[in-house]
């Protein structure tokens, strides 16, 4: 049975400067968001994870495979916040390509559990932001793994609903209908 490349235990060499990122990006050169738009600009040496993954600012590593870089957070909601973030530059979800998906659940499993045993956490929130209504502050597709404990006092997701069933399954089809198209 073969190993798939994001399990190799081994920790590659990251040059230390961005052209390892120019080199493999292919949204870059960083990414200015205008409204629901990508459009490229030369802006990858303002792009703070571009800078931590290529070692010219620092982090507290806590993963680290051939596509996936995990690091504390330095404003973290809970002890043990960490960043999972590809290591090629994509500013949203919208432009990881597929193929990265078994990369990234691979580290956040990975990550999930270790938090799980180091900080005793009863569970942990895998959370995504996507354009700046949804709160994305840096244009660098990520995700954050929080530790959850009992009572914690951090909220959960407050519950809507719709006016009726047929708003939802209207709702519903709308969606389906745009994502059986390219």
């Amino acid at each position: 049975m073969s190993v798939p490349p994001w399990a190799s235990h081994e920790r590659p060499v990251v040059g230390d400067t961005l052209a390892f990122i120019r080199s493999r990006c292919t949204a870059c050169q960083g990414v200015m968001m205008t409204g629901e738009k990508s459009v490229p600009r030369l802006l990858d040496e303002e792009c703070i994870f571009c800078k931590i993954i290529a070692g010219e600012i620092p982090c507290s590593r806590v993963y680290e495979d051939e596509h996936i870089l995990a690091f504390l957070d330095v404003n973290p909601i809970a002890r043990g916040h960490t960043l999972v973030v590809p290591k090629e530059h994509f500013p949203t979800l919208l432009d990881v390509p597929v193929e990265l998906g078994g990369a990234l659940l691979f580290a956040m499993k990975r990550i999930g559990a270790a938090l799980r045993t180091t900080t005793g956490a009863s569970g942990f929130n895998c959370m995504q932001n996507n354009f700046s209504a949804a709160g994305q502050m840096v244009f660098h597709s990520h995700w954050h793994i929080i530790p959850r404990f009992e009572n914690d006092g951090l909220p959960d997701w407050p519950g809507g609903r719709y006016k009726d069933s047929a708003e939802m399954q209207q709702l519903a089809k709308s969606i389906g209908t745009q994502t059986s198209e390219d």
